[in-house]
C-alpha cells in the first residue's frame, strides 16, 4: 500500500467522515453537498488531459430527459460534427460509436455525485479505452426517489442504443450505487434478450444488497469503513427507496435473476463495507455459471479509483480496468484495433 494511499485514507477518516455521518438528509443539505463535492473533485480528481468533455441534454420517450456526457479520447469528432445530433436537439449528438462504447453510471449514495464528480474516472477509461464513454447523469433523492434513478439510467441507455451504439459493443461500468443500477439494467436486457446484451461489466466497489444485512455483518467484526458507515448509508437508502418493495427486481438480486449475464471485472477494497456486497455478488454470480474477475485492493479507500493523480493505485486499478473494456470491445469489432495507451496520466 503506497504512502500516498495511507495518507488519503487518514485525512478522509478524521476530516472527511465526521461530516459524512453527521449532516441531515435534507434538499438543502444535499445541494451544498453536490456544490462541495464538485469543488473538491475539480480540484483533486482531475480528468485526463488528452480527453474531451462535452455535455448531454437530449429527450427521451416518456418525457425523461437524458442528461449526462460524453468523455470522448483523442481522436474522436465531437458529436456536433456527427451525423445524428438526437432530431436537431442541442446537445443531443452522439460521436462515432462503431469501434463501441463504455456506459459509466456514478454512484454516491443515489443523492450526491454526477457525471461532473466522477470525470477522474471516464476520462482514463475513454483515453486508455480509445472509446467514447457515455456518463449518465440521474434524477438524486431526496427530491427524486425511487425509481427515477432507474427510469433515467434505462432511459439513457435505450438512448444510446436508439442513436447507433450495438448493445454487444457496450460495456456497463459503475462505482457503488451505479453498480446496482448498472446490474438491474444488465439484468432485465438481458432477462429480455436471452443472451449477454452488452460486452461486458465494469464494476467498481458494488454496493448490490440494499437491505445492507451483509454490511452490518461486516461491520460486526470491528472493522470499520474509513469514510461512511452502515447506518449512514441506511439513512441514505431510506430516503431513496421510500417504502418502495423490496422483492422488485430492480432492487432486489438473485443468482437466477443475474444468469447469462456477460463477463464481469470487479474492482474493491478489502477495508471498505461493501466488500462484503462485492463477495456476495461474485457467489451470485459463480452460481448462475456466469464469468467475474475479481480485482482485491488491499487498504484503499471506497472508489479510490477516483484519485489517479494522487494514489498510485487508483492508476493501477483503471488501467486494468481499461485492458479489460478494451479486450471485450475489441471481441466485439475485432476490425477496429485501437491499442491501450501507455501514457501515464
Amino acid at each position: 500500500m503506497s504512502w500516498q494511499a495511507r495518507v488519503s485514507t487518514l485525512l478522509v477518516r478524521w476530516g472527511v467522515r465526521p461530516g459524512v455521518e453527521l449532516v441531515p438528509d435534507t434538499v438543502s443539505v444535499a445541494r451544498t453537498a453536490r456544490r462541495l463535492l464538485c469543488v473538491f473533485t475539480d480540484l483533486c480528481c482531475r480528468p485526463h488531459p488528452e480527453a474531451t468533455i462535452v455535455r448531454v441534454a437530449a429527450p427521451a420517450p416518456d418525457g425523461i430527459e437524458v442528461r449526462g456526457e460524453w468523455v470522448l479520447p483523442p481522436g474522436t469528432p465531437p458529436p456536433e460534427t456527427v451525423g445524428g445530433i438526437g432530431d436537431g436537439v442541442p446537445g443531443g449528438g452522439v460521436p462515432d460509436l462503431r469501434g463501441g462504447a463504455v456506459f459509466y453510471i456514478h454512484g454516491s449514495g443515489y443523492t450526491v455525485a454526477s457525471a461532473r464528480t466522477h470525470r477522474a474516472i471516464t476520462s482514463r477509461l475513454a483515453v486508455w479505452t480509445g472509446r467514447p464513454v457515455f456518463a449518465c447523469d440521474y434524477r438524486l433523492a431526496p427530491v427524486h426517489r425511487f425509481p427515477a434513478a432507474a427510469d433515467d439510467v434505462d432511459a439513457a441507455f435505450t438512448w444510446l442504443i436508439d442513436h447507433g451504439a450495438r448493445p454487444d459493443q457496450v460495456v456497463i461500468a459503475g462505482d457503488s450505487a451505479g453498480v446496482q443500477l448498472g446490474l438491474a439494467l444488465a439484468a432485465e436486457y438481458t432477462a429480455r434478450t436471452q443472451s449477454p446484451a452488452v460486452a461486458a461489466l465494469l464494476f467498481f466497489s458494488p454496493l448490490v444488497d440494499l437491505s445492507l444485512a451483509r454490511v452490518r455483518e461486516w461491520e460486526s467484526g470491528r472493522r470499520r469503513d474509513p469514510l461512511v458507515s452502515a447506518a449512514r448509508v441506511e439513512r441514505l437508502l431510506r430516503v431513496y427507496l421510500d417504502g418502495a418493495e423490496m422483492t422488485s427486481p430492480r432492487l432486489r438480486f438473485t443468482s437466477e435473476g443475474l444468469r447469462g449475464l456477460p463477463p464481469m471485472q470487479i474492482h474493491v477494497s478489502d477495508a471498505e463495507f461493501l466488500y462484503a456486497d462485492t463477495r456476495h455478488l461474485v457467489e451470485m454470480i459463480e452460481a448462475a455459471d456466469g464469468q467475474t474477475e475479481l480485482q482485491l485492493w488491499p487498504g484503499q479507500l471506497h472508489v479510490f479509483q477516483a484519485l489517479p493523480g494522487f494514489v498510485p493505485e487508483a492508476t493501477h486499478s483503471l488501467r486494468a480496468a481499461a485492458t479489460f473494456a478494451h479486450h471485450h470491445l475489441e471481441r466485439a469489432r475485432p476490425t477496429d484495433n485501437r491499442p491501450v495507451t501507455d501514457d501515464p496520466a
